[in-house]
């Protein structure tokens, strides 16, 4: 199957809207990893964005044995 083009203005705005998006997106990362250097998050600790806190890795819960 050939590739649909689409025309080069709404690729021209696609390809702005990609790199905001990407620029927002590292400007988001170094944010939070800032707040977690400044609030000595200890390793493997995410940001949770409902919470909007820091929270602990989940324990892998195992299958109970059967039988």
């Amino acid at each position: 199957m050939d590739a649909i083009e689409i025309s080069p203005r709404a690729a021209d705005s696609v390809r702005q809207m990609v790199e905001q998006a990407q620029r927002l997106q590292d400007a988001l990362r170094a944010t939070v990893e800032a707040l977690g250097a400044q609030l000595d998050v200890p390793a493997g600790w995410r940001f949770d964005t409902n919470a909007m806190a820091f929270v602990a890795p989940v324990e892998p819960t195992l299958p109970a044995d059967e039988g």
